[in-house]
């Protein structure tokens, strides 16, 4: 219990006796406050409760107008715990779901799991009446429990859904609770430790940072190892054997690339492949902006990729030798107060154009998507304030996908490679077992 107040949410039903086994909780878990679930009839028994109870605290009634359907107690029993801690930020919400139908209990519970509450509490006993069923006045016994496999559920469908959405922060910060509270077991906890490595190594991959993600996904690995857990099993983590190969092999490349001294560079396929997947991403989720400035870059990536590949052409520091001799003196004019020249996106392709390659003549001649690059210019995600829209991305998407297929490369195989894996919602379901 930390320095903020205890508050007992308790469900209150008519039976005879029940006021024994609340005032028995009250008296037990000693509360700074007690809020009463309660119907038109069991209200009654609250007045009976405050004669049993040793010391009654500060408490209030609210009553469930329909204890007979769920979604309405549920309504009841959230808004009530929602509020408390709302107002009492430093609150310890505990939930008796003892006393009242059965439907109340369930939604008390309910309630309790979706708002977080740690501590439930039942009051039972192994004396009973023979005729109701009910515990023995006075032989009452308490359970205080802790549902923490239900909790590791909830948790971990929360934090798959998150990762299948590539919101991997958020992913994190429910497995970083997950490991570093109080609320699971040590066995519960290992699964969120896994989880957690590998939304730290999608995040950096997903942020272009192949360097820590290549480590991220090797400490994964290593991670898993330890608990037991196999990465490699394709129904449980389908794509991480690909998705693992594929980092390795951008950062490889992308460290070759780094000491290529500039204007003998050569732009890999790879990195187009990899700045397309991610623009899908983006539009998966619907963030266009975000979207259309990677589509921006595939464009441009595209032409660097031909150029340096075919022609042995980095448009960093370009080669005039390599351009054709009628075509040079224009390219001359692009060279800057240094002397170095460096071709922007258009003069890249007009360069294709120049050596006669057939994505020059495409690139002009796509005047939609040329008409796109330009409105993506004066947009919020470059130079003006104009909003991105879902037909400025595709009109973008579609030519970059058309000009990979038209490459001559396994695109098909790269693209597989670069697409997330996607876990499957039980992927850490709870097994109630503490030797797994």
């Amino acid at each position: 219990m930390g320095s903020g107040k205890r508050v007992l949410v308790m469900t209150v039903g008519t039976g005879g006796g029940v006021e024994d086994g609340i005032a028995r909780c009250i008296d037990d878990r000693r509360p700074d406050e007690v809020v009463f679930l309660v119907t038109a009839m069991s209200e009654t028994k609250v007045k009976l409760v405050e004669e049993k109870a040793r010391r009654m605290p500060s408490h209030r009634c609210v009553p469930v107008a329909d204890h007979e359907e769920l979604s309405e107690a549920y309504r009841v029993a959230r808004d009530v715990i929602r509020g408390v801690k709302r107002t009492q930020a430093d609150a310890e919400v505990e939930v008796d779901f003892t006393s009242g139908t059965k439907v109340m209990s369930a939604a008390a519970v309910l309630a309790g799991l979706a708002e977080d509450c740690r501590d439930f509490v039942y009051v039972g006993g192994g004396r009973r009446d023979s005729e109701t069923g009910r515990v023995t006045s006075g032989a009452e016994t308490l359970r205080t429990m802790r549902p923490y496999c239900v909790l590791a559920d909830i948790w971990a469908q929360r934090a798959v859904e998150l990762f299948n959405a590539y919101e991997f922060q958020a992913a994190l910060a429910i497995c970083e609770r997950a490991v570093g509270g109080r609320d699971l077991p040590a066995f519960e906890r290992r699964p969120f430790e896994v989880l957690a490595v590998l939304c730290r190594a999608y995040q950096s991959w997903d942020a272009f940072d192949l360097e820590t993600a290549a480590r991220g996904f090797a400490e994964a690995r290593k991670a898993a190892g330890t608990q037991g857990i196999d990465l490699h099993d394709a129904e449980q983590f389908p794509r991480f054997t690909e998705n693992s190969e594929w980092v390795k092999r951008l950062n490889n490349l992308l460290t070759a690339f780094q000491r290529e001294e500039v204007g003998r560079r050569t732009f890999p396929l790879e990195f187009v492949v990899d700045v397309v997947a991610n623009a899908d991403r983006r539009m998966e989720g619907g963030k266009w902006v975000d979207a259309v400035s990677r589509l921006y870059r595939a464009v441009e990536l595209v032409a660097q990729h031909v150029l340096s590949e075919r022609y042995r052409i980095d448009t960093g520091a370009v080669n005039t030798d390599l351009i054709p001799a009628e075509a040079r003196e224009k390219y001359e004019a692009y060279r800057d107060d240094s002397g170095r020249l460096r071709l922007g996106l258009e003069q890249a392709y007009s360069l294709l154009r120049d050596l006669n390659h057939p994505l020059g003549r495409c690139f002009f001649e796509a005047e939609a998507m040329r008409a796109r690059l330009r409105a993506r210019n004066d947009s919020i995600a470059a130079h003006g304030l104009a909003p991105v829209t879902p037909e400025a991305c595709r009109s973008l998407y579609e030519p970059v996908a058309e000009w990979l297929r038209e490459l001559n490369a396994p695109i098909a195989q790269m693209k597989e490679q670069a697409t997330f894996m996607r876990l499957s919602r039980g992927v850490l379901d709870c097994e109630g077992r503490e030797d797994r």
